[in-house]
């Protein structure tokens, strides 16, 4: 691991699906482990990484979204929550159930040059755009 990442235990969230950063994001959480990850992270700090699935396998790389807001809470205990992706984090070690709980976790490693390209390509909508736009080609590419 390269001096320039530190790496840290994550909530996550496998869903076929791929979130940016800075993009809002609405789920519906019905499972019950996915509403104890929610309970556990609202406790916490509010983050959990969403890493999307490809081929039925969990991706090497997950978006850490943070929690704005449940908007509903149903009467069976599933709710409506709004969140916004962060940054993108490397998955270096993936466990189906984290320790004492049903919900998944990992171990993951934020890269610190990745990061402040990202905050750099913010700074210029120009190129949050583009680089955006290129990210979502390159998804399509890879179907």
């Amino acid at each position: 691991m390269s001096q320039n990442s530190t790496s840290f235990f994550l909530p996550l969230f496998p869903l076929n699906a791929v979130v940016f950063p800075k993009e809002k994001f609405n789920l519906h959480i019905f499972e019950p482990r996915y509403k104890e990850l929610i309970s556990h992270i609202q406790a916490e700090d509010r983050r959990f990484g969403l890493v999307p699935v490809m081929n039925g396998q969990p991706s090497e790389w997950a978006t850490i979204l943070h929690l704005d807001s449940i908007e509903t809470t149903y009467p069976d205990g599933s709710m409506d929550i709004k969140t916004t992706g962060s940054h993108c984090v490397r998955i270096l070690e993936f466990f189906k159930q984290a320790p004492n709980a049903s919900w998944p976790a990992g171990v993951v490693t934020e890269n610190h040059e990745l990061h402040a390209f990202h905050s750099q390509a913010e700074a210029d909508p120009e190129v949050w755009e583009n680089f955006r736009t290129s990210l979502i080609k390159l998804a399509h590419i890879l179907n």
